[in-house]
């Protein structure tokens, strides 16, 4: 009878465990990784491997591949080490060879696992966040509130105070500001506008709550700027007493003005600056309820195409305008403003900006670009925003 447990015993030690999904190996000169394996009867008997330079994939035998690692050994191998490789009276022994592909598997399944993708962006710095946080106000607010700031200092300077503010105690912090407020005035020597006031209080309050101070109180509704409110609210009345709170507008452009401009050939739809033009003033005479503050931010897709219910085409802005309390987030603020065209008028602004936008460089996003000097046949503009600069 035959005994197969000394096979057994052989089979057993030479049952390694499979290599691990993810290794580099080699495969007929080529690199590949494994991404799966089969198994049949609790053993490894395929692997699937994926090219590293294409991506297709294969299904081999265990003995068609080679750690790309031993791969490199044996590459650097030279004849004479092959040679007294080959000559060598003491073979190695079963158990060595055993060893050897133990140490070889083992080696794969310690192999450290590729680094994951971060799921979120690099910690940012503090100073990142203080720009963040400015984020929420419009860069002309933000001028508005150094303007503010500076004027408060230099009457704290002026005044031998320290022109350090912001971590004054509110009782110190009103007292300061009741002073202040009844000693401005503009660098002729007259009366700031109410609106001036306003806004220089306004100015004060954002820096003192926003960071990197982010001081929990209100210097205009709180109880403990009540005095100071009292006297700006004091400076306001008599303003309007005096006859002094009157708020001068902007004149409207003429009808006249505006046939000059047309007939003097600067919103001629021929060139690339002169269209620039006519588009820039019907955007505004539409569109521009802040005048000249977002135009930088504006891209191609800022304005989309409709018809109404009578067929009239016309623009409208793809997202909420911001006003001066609302930033274009609210669906309560939104404004269903129409720029509609003018059929048979040749300074139709429906026309103009289909024009326009059809002559942009299809490599820029912004909707103003900065003009060719020798424009192309159908690209009149740089891939470019106007004022910025390689």
């Amino acid at each position: 009878m035959f005994d197969d447990s000394s096979s057994a015993v052989k089979m057993n030690r030479y049952t390694v465990s499979p290599l691990k999904i993810g290794l580099r190996v080699d495969y007929k000169g080529a690199s590949y990784k494994i991404t799966d394996h089969f198994i049949e009867q609790n053993a490894v008997r395929q692997y699937i491997i994926q090219s590293m330079a294409d991506g297709g994939t294969k299904r081999v035998f265990r003995h068609e591949i080679c750690d790309a690692r031993v791969s490199s050994v044996f590459s650097n191998l030279t004849e004479d080490t092959i040679f007294n490789f080959e000559n060598n009276e003491q073979s190695q022994s079963d158990e060595e060879l055993s060893q050897i592909d133990e140490d070889l598997t083992a080696n794969c399944i310690n192999q450290e696992p590729p680094a994951k993708k971060p799921r979120f962006k690099e910690l940012p710095s503090k100073e990142e966040i203080e720009k963040l946080a400015l984020a929420r106000t419009e860069p002309r607010t933000n001028q508005q509130t150094l303007w503010g700031v500076k004027l408060l200092r230099g009457w704290l300077t002026e005044n031998k105070y320290s022109s350090s503010f912001e971590e004054l105690d509110e009782t110190t912090l009103n007292d300061r500001l009741c002073y202040f407020y009844a000693s401005l005035q503009t660098k002729q020597g007259n009366d700031y506008s109410k609106s001036a006031l306003v806004g220089i209080r306004s100015a004060i309050s954002r820096h003192i709550t926003g960071p990197p101070y982010n001081r929990d109180i209100n210097i205009i509704t709180d109880k403990s700027f009540m005095p100071s409110n009292h006297v700006i609210t004091g400076m306001m009345k008599k303003l309007k007493r005096e006859g002094k709170d009157i708020t001068v507008h902007k004149k409207a452009v003429a009808e006249g003005d505006i046939q000059k401009l047309y007939s003097s050939g600067i919103f001629s739809t021929d060139h690339p600056v002169t269209l620039q033009n006519k588009v820039f003033w019907d955007i505004m005479l539409n569109f521009g309820r802040r005048g000249q503050e977002g135009l930088a931010d504006l891209k191609k897709t800022s304005y989309a195409k409709s018809k109404d219910d009578k067929g009239q085409e016309y623009y409208k802005m793809t997202y909420n305008e911001c006003d001066k309390t609302h930033h274009g987030d609210s669906k309560e603020n939104s404004r269903d403003v129409r720029m509609y065209a003018k059929p048979g008028d040749i300074h139709c602004p429906v026309f103009s900006l289909d024009f326009y936008l059809g002559k942009l460089s299809p490599r820029c996003t912004a909707f103003f670009q900065q003009a060719l000097q020798y424009p192309k046949p159908t690209v009149w503009y740089a891939a470019q925003p106007i004022g910025k600069t390689n």
